[in-house]
């Protein structure tokens, strides 16, 4: 059950643990933000009821509370943009054609810009996670979920992939970098303040940065060491978002494909 639904159930509550229930409902994004002295000197409530509040809800704490809470808002917001980015192609094609339509803007997409890819480059990313078997991801809205799937395959086999909630919750938390891991970054819009400020911390903890950009945007490239170029231009702003998103996606099989082979042929050898 979702955190809104568990306080929309009934649930007992007091006149404080209601306070900060009906912070969470207006200002989510602030609450996720805030430890737990800056929640009790904002709302007027004490420690002790913030943590008995989240064990209410089911959590082991507040940390466990504000986990859960930034999950739901990544993928209600990756929900409302992938919903954004569909509306403009479902006003120009028809339901008996859908999948014909859909296949001649994927395969425009990947066609076009295939030419473009850069096996060297991906490639020597591909080295650089089997070597370290260790790679956090990063990505908003629709770009987690991307991130996720790609996070998913590699784990599947055997990469240590990490993907944080949200940038802010990473940063807060003091996440160890260990010396040489590597850093994948998705950006469909260009520069996110969380973004760079996610970047420049891993630059400054000697991470292995890679960059997947929709923009060339010299504050997010500045510090990495591999960046991709996935820039789309496929009509308006929203169709260009749904064939970044396709070719981002195409990227990163690739990616995986050249880990798998990677694994497959150590395995042979042994």
């Amino acid at each position: 059950m979702l955190i809104k639904e568990k306080l929309n159930s009934g649930l007992k509550l007091s006149p404080s643990e209601r306070q900060l229930a009906d912070y969470i409902f207006e200002y989510p994004d602030r609450f996720l933000k805030m430890s737990i002295p800056e929640v009790s000197k904002q709302l007027y409530v004490s420690k002790s009821t913030i943590i008995r509040f989240a064990k209410k809800l089911g959590f082991v704490g507040h940390k466990d509370l504000c986990l859960s809470l930034a999950k739901e808002l990544s993928l209600e917001t990756a929900n409302l943009v992938t919903l954004d980015q569909m509306r403009p192609l479902a006003e120009q094609i028809r339901a008996d054609t859908v999948i014909q339509d859909l296949l001649k803007l994927y395969n425009r997409v990947l066609i076009r810009h295939c030419g473009q890819l850069d096996i060297n480059q991906l490639n020597r990313i591909a080295d650089m996670i089997s070597e370290r078997k260790r790679i956090i991801l990063f990505g908003l809205a629709d770009a987690y979920l991307i991130a996720s799937d790609f996070q998913y395959k590699l784990m599947e086999i055997g990469i240590d992939a990490i993907l944080p909630i949200v940038p802010d919750i990473f940063w807060k938390q003091g996440f160890k970098v260990k010396n040489g891991d590597v850093t994948l970054i998705i950006s469909l819009k260009g520069d996110y303040r969380d973004l760079f400020d996610i970047t420049s911390l891993m630059n400054r903890r000697e991470s292995r940065i890679v960059l997947l950009e929709s923009s060339e945007d010299e504050k997010l490239s500045m510090f990495a060491e591999e960046v991709v170029n996935i820039e789309c231009n496929e009509g308006d702003a929203s169709m260009r978002m749904i064939a970044n998103r396709t070719l981002v996606t195409f990227i990163l099989d690739i990616i995986y494909l050249l880990i798998y082979l990677r694994n497959e042929d150590l395995l042979s050898e042994k």
